[in-house]
């Protein structure tokens, strides 16, 4: 009984010593940019017009925002948006921001956008603005089909009016087809 006593007394003088030394050290700071403000996984936002039709849908697996930090950081974004003539829009990208103090949100790390089956244009970065509806890039931009590929310096969609400019340095290549 008198050792473990002994024992007892000296766990509790080596853990008073240990707080000691923990209190009297100035604490560490890390960066501000470090410090998670918001984390979401799975996250899901719907816009709705001003008529209360649902404009666009988009999704992210993970989006996390840094205290102090402007802008929120996406993973694998997902945008439906329904333009007026009932045409669907969907743009895809690996990484993404957005700001909710301007309403845009950029898509990046490889950006495929789709209009129905019809279209599909390739680009590195989009940056959508939620006011005006349209998605702008200032990339490399190649335009896919089965007939050939068309590649501009940059893109401009109108995801009201459901139209797609490219912009820039357009040149175009068409495929033959073996079957005439």
């Amino acid at each position: 009984m008198k050792w473990s006593l002994t024992f007892a007394g000296i766990g509790v003088i080596a853990l008073l010593i240990v707080f000691s030394r923990v209190e009297s050290q100035a604490p560490v700071r890390a960066a501000a940019d470090q410090l998670v403000e918001i984390e979401i996984q799975q996250l899901e936002l719907t816009r709705f017009g001003a008529s209360g039709v649902k404009l666009e849908q988009s999704t992210a697996a993970h989006a996390v925002k840094y205290e102090g930090a402007p802008e929120t950081l996406l993973r694998e974004l997902w945008v439906e948006h329904e333009d007026k003539q009932g045409g669907h829009w969907t743009l895809f990208a690996p990484t993404g921001s957005s700001q909710a103090s301007n309403d845009a949100m950029t898509l990046s790390g490889g950006v495929t956008i789709l209009r129905g089956e019809a279209l599909r244009l390739e680009t590195q970065e989009v940056k959508l603005d939620a006011l005006t509806n349209m998605a702008v890039s200032d990339t490399k931009t190649r335009l896919v089909s089965s007939r050939g590929e068309t590649t501009a310096a940059g893109l401009i969609i109108d995801l009201n009016a459901g139209t797609a400019q490219l912009a820039g340095n357009v040149a175009s290549q068409y495929r033959q087809d073996k079957t005439q």
